[in-house]
């Protein structure tokens, strides 16, 4: 389908990848076919000659994401032919040995059931990274397409609720995986609406934004009914669009399947993730969810091992260990003894973007964050360690694919440069990711030998008060603006014991958390700057 010019014409200024993926800009094309560009591109100036109101920079800057969303279409037409090459290959080959061997069907699993259940007890994954082909071939390597996979059940209908969502993406994955008739309810803030309206059969779309200019939609949830009534939650740090599946670092949870509880008052989780996902839904009060509302209550849970961890616009006192930082420091409290975890346990913060948090550390990042992840430790903030992972300037030069998933602003950092004193490079060697920016974020206290962990947490919240919330009332009151979802892993629940083993490899190993990225963390270089977003003009 052709897309619609750009009304502001040689005027756009814009640089966002969405923006592009749904208008065309002539004079940008015509540009791209004058220079003899293609997606492989890398090197090219402007020429002097060429007439715009913006400066040469911001064109430049322009072309490369012009450049950059036709290479990532290309790249995910040809791994979903690949996806679907395999499949058919799959079926072809399962469908003759059942017919030599007179097997059962489900006799032979695929490689995507297979992968989960060799994921155990954590099924914690990786997105795949086609432009590192090592990634292709991890076990603990997940593609979009993976999670309709029918090996995983036959789906009847699902649950989308995310930040962005490119429709025309999610249909190719859905197309792959044969569900585009199955009924897909969808929750985000921002989409290529028109592309969604023509899909109005197929995907019943809502709109969902806070009240708050600073909050946003930012949960990255799927909920997956199948044929047998049983559903399946995954909880995600990737948005639904090309270069989140494609290009950068995701982390990606994946549930038991469950079942309908024969009996409604059982079938609770270890962990009361039934019930946080419920209040979670119902915190929408749409009427669009009450049906999934109902099938998560009636669905038995007891094979979750994980600590739903969500944040809701909210600003009551009633609710603040239900939300936010006040969920985790409730959690810590009730399932991490304090004595499991010495006071010299770093607490390591890893995240894609960084919000207002003050003039000095102590204004939030160390009085409310920091003291709510220390849990019944609390009293002993002063003698841990603080640390950050967030990508240097060099970092985001030497990665594949910039960073456009970093939104961190100048504007912002200028008055909180004391940041410098915590951060750390991204490195992921260990998990052939350390060129593939991080849109990851994970929260974790890890042993001053970087070998175990007390806890850990996959989410879709970044370092900001809007995603947390920011203590008021005197610490009786908490202000949340955005919508977040994620899982905590805490060993007591899973494994029963007071700390987790960490693997730096891509495959599970027993009982050992698989970690997305290299420890001990590299402290920044006194010659490296902090990523900010405005390099990408520069």
């Amino acid at each position: 389908m052709a897309k619609d010019e750009c009304s502001f014409g040689r005027k756009c200024y814009r640089l966002n990848p969405i923006h592009f993926r749904e208008y065309s800009h002539a004079h940008l094309n015509d540009l791209i076919e004058q220079l003899g560009l293609n997606t492989g591109s890398d090197s090219f100036e402007i020429p002097s000659s060429f007439k715009t109101e913006l400066s040469h920079d911001v064109i430049k800057q322009q072309v490369g994401v012009v450049l950059s969303v036709k290479k990532h279409k290309a790249m995910a037409s040809d791994y979903a032919a690949s996806v679907s090459g395999q499949s058919s290959a799959a079926g072809s080959s399962s469908s003759h040995s059942r017919a030599k061997e007179a097997k059962p069907a489900d006799n032979k699993k695929s490689s995507v059931l297979s992968k989960w259940e060799n994921a155990a007890p954590f099924h914690f994954f990786m997105t795949v990274v086609p432009n590192i082909p090592q990634t292709l071939e991890e076990r603990l390597s997940i593609s979009l397409a993976d999670l309709y996979d029918e090996s995983l059940g036959e789906i009847e209908e699902s649950l989308q609720i995310n930040f962005m969502i490119d429709v025309n993406f999610l249909m190719k994955n859905l197309a792959v995986s044969k569900c585009l008739d199955k009924p897909l309810l969808a929750l985000y803030e921002t989409s290529n609406v028109e592309d969604l309206k023509s899909r109005k059969n197929m995907i019943k779309a809502v709109c969902v934004k806070p009240k708050s200019m600073f909050g946003h939609h930012h949960t990255k949830m799927s909920i997956f009914l199948y044929k047998d009534k049983s559903i399946r939650v995954v909880v995600s740090t990737a948005n639904l669009i090309e270069e989140d599946w494609n290009d950068y670092s995701q982390g990606v949870w994946i549930s038991p399947s469950c079942p309908p509880a024969p009996d409604k008052s059982k079938g609770e989780s270890c962990s009361g993730f039934r019930s946080a996902l419920a209040s979670y839904l119902g915190a929408y009060k749409l009427k669009d969810l009450e049906k999934w509302i109902q099938l998560v209550r009636g669905a038995d849970f007891s094979e979750v091992k994980v600590c739903l961890v969500a944040s809701v616009p909210s600003t009551g006192s009633s609710e603040v260990r239900q939300w936010g930082l006040g969920r985790v420091k409730s959690l810590l409290q009730k399932f991490v003894r304090a004595e499991a975890v010495e006071p010299n346990w770093p607490l390591v913060v890893q995240c894609s973007s960084i919000g207002s948090l003050g003039s000095m550390p102590s204004d939030w990042l160390e009085s409310q964050l920091k003291v709510a992840m220390l849990g019944s430790a609390a009293n002993a903030q002063s003698k841990t360690p603080l640390k950050m992972v967030y990508p240097c300037l060099k970092d985001v030069k030497d990665s594949l694919s910039g960073g456009g998933c970093l939104p961190y602003s100048f504007a912002t950092h200028r008055n909180q440069t004391w940041l410098t004193e915590f951060v750390h490079k991204w490195r992921a060697d260990g998990r052939k990711r350390s060129r593939a920016m991080p849109h990851i974020k994970t929260y974790c206290r890890l042993s001053p030998d970087w070998k175990k962990a007390a806890w850990f947490l996959l989410t879709s919240s970044n370092l900001s008060k809007a995603a947390w919330g920011r203590s008021t009332h005197q610490g009786k009151g908490q202000n949340i603006l955005s919508y977040e979802a994620g899982v905590l892993f805490i060993p007591q629940l899973m494994i029963q014991k007071n700390h987790f083993d960490i693997s730096h490899l891509a495959s599970q190993e027993g009982e050992k958390l698989p970690f997305p990225f290299d420890l001990p963390p590299v402290k920044y270089e006194s010659s490296d700057k902090l990523w900010v977003a405005e390099y990408m003009v520069q």
